[in-house]
């Protein structure tokens, strides 16, 4: 008789742990969480930024589906507390601080009165060195 009322069986959470991503969508980390229903169907929300849910006939099938030969790992239970963000805003975070630019350089403060013939290409020349050292450690931070 459908549905099973079976006062025995309870919901079972689970959570995939994605640890490479081979699709480059989801991102690493917890990637979904769900639920077995008493029935053995099992439940399925993405975390990524195309919120899905999907039910599977079972466990097995996504472990088959999504498990991508062991590059992500099914786990019991609730996912742990510091992984709540959905891991594209967890990959985005991680590759924001890599990125992250290098302080201002502090250059003297130019003076208020017009500089003089000689002075005005001894500034132009400070700033284009200044300039070309700023544009080189920037771009190998960014690779």
């Amino acid at each position: 008789m459908w549905p099973r009322h079976d006062a025995s069986a309870n919901v079972r959470p689970f959570y995939l742990h994605r640890i490479v991503d081979a699709s480059g969508v989801s991102g690493t980390g917890i990637v979904a969480v769900g639920a077995v229903l008493p029935s053995g169907k099992a439940v399925l929300e993405w975390r990524s930024r195309w919120k899905t849910i999907t039910v599977f006939e079972s466990v097995d099938q996504i472990v088959r589906i999504h498990g991508h030969g062991g590059r992500t790992q099914l786990h019991w239970g609730d996912p742990p507390q510091e992984s709540r963000l959905p891991a594209w805003v967890l990959a985005w975070q991680a590759l924001a601080a890599s990125r992250a630019l290098p302080p201002a350089p502090q250059l003297p403060c130019p003076t208020p009165e017009r500089p003089s013939a000689g002075q005005g290409s001894k500034a132009r020349d400070l700033y284009a060195a200044v300039r070309m050292r700023l544009v080189d450690s920037v771009q190998r931070r960014l690779g």
